[in-house]
């Protein structure tokens, strides 16, 4: 495709000097016989959007599942666990974990056709097999840096009060009673399009989110402004048996949180998780635009 570009574009346009680089770099080996070396790389790259990067990404530009179509990436309710889970899923590709997964097998055949030169500079077999944990590790770091913030004191009420019933329940236990025993299950999240659940482990999960708050801080979640204004109808969750789900009428029972539905909605119905659901609406002539404004 890049040598029909330019073979077609003029030599001074901007697609002509695009291909031209991307060829080179498709050519570049350190040494005739090798893989070309951006293809090795391109490799690595196509197999980690597929085994994480892609499927969280569309994810985040999802309706709401409760507030249905019209939502346009307002997922953020649900962001802390997703992250959570996110977590697991990276981990799993820590530590040399990613060589058991086949959809790298495309770039381990690639790597098959490099060979050792001696010296990290030459991009030969030594670059390719230190890469991959360098990717990872630079890749945590950013991961790091951009999700402390869905797990400080400040964030944390307003997000989880409308996350999974169970990872409420026992965070609002939590908030009473900071040494409270959270049972180690297995719960099931259903984020990803179709029927196929992701498990987590509650307590790990609960552990992981509310590990940013320091323990001088403590207090601070416990009189954050939506957990003071909700305090009666969440200290009714934290005790009942029963998962109550406090966006969904139909797990109420005999109670009516009314008021604690209209409160949650209010407080994240204007943190979108991802603006580009709504930058691709804007662009488009879908007559939903209306509900937007």
């Amino acid at each position: 495709m890049a040598q029909n570009i330019r073979e077609t574009e003029k030599a001074n346009s901007y697609l002509h000097t695009i291909t031209s680089k991307l060829i080179e770099l498709m050519s570049a080996k350190s040494h005739p016989d090798d893989t070309p070396t951006h293809y090795a790389s391109l490799q690595w790259i196509v197999a980690f959007g597929e085994a994480f990067f892609d499927a969280n990404m569309d994810w985040a530009k999802t309706n709401d599942p409760i507030f249905g179509p019209g939502s346009y990436g307002h997922i953020t309710r649900l962001v802390p666990e997703h992250l959570f889970m996110m977590k697991k899923q990276f981990d799993g590709l820590r530590d040399g974990g990613w060589k058991s997964n086949p959809l790298f097998n495309g770039f381990s055949r690639a790597v098959d056709g490099i060979v050792p030169r001696g010296d990290l500079d030459k991009c030969g077999l030594e670059f390719m097999e230190r890469m991959p944990e360098l990717f990872l590790q630079r890749f945590e770091e950013s991961f790091a840096e951009h999700t402390k913030k869905w797990r400080e004191k400040k964030t944390l009420p307003i997000l989880i009060a409308a996350g999974h019933p169970l990872i409420v329940k026992w965070f609002i236990r939590w908030v009473f009673n900071k040494d409270v025993a959270i049972p180690s299950v297995m719960i099931d999240l259903y984020h990803y399009a179709g029927d196929q659940a992701t498990k987590i482990n509650l307590r790990e999960c609960i552990e992981w989110l509310v590990e940013k708050v320091p323990e001088n801080e403590y207090d601070h979640v416990q009189h954050d402004p939506l957990i003071q204004e909700l305090i009666n109808e969440l200290a009714t969750v934290a005790q009942s048996e029963e998962e109550i789900d406090l966006l969904d009428p139909a797990t109420w029972g005999d109670h009516d949180f009314s008021r604690a539905e209209a409160i949650i909605w209010n407080a994240i119905a204007p943190r979108a998780a991802h603006q580009q659901r709504v930058e691709n609406l804007v662009q488009t002539d879908d007559d939903r635009q209306t509900s937007l404004v």
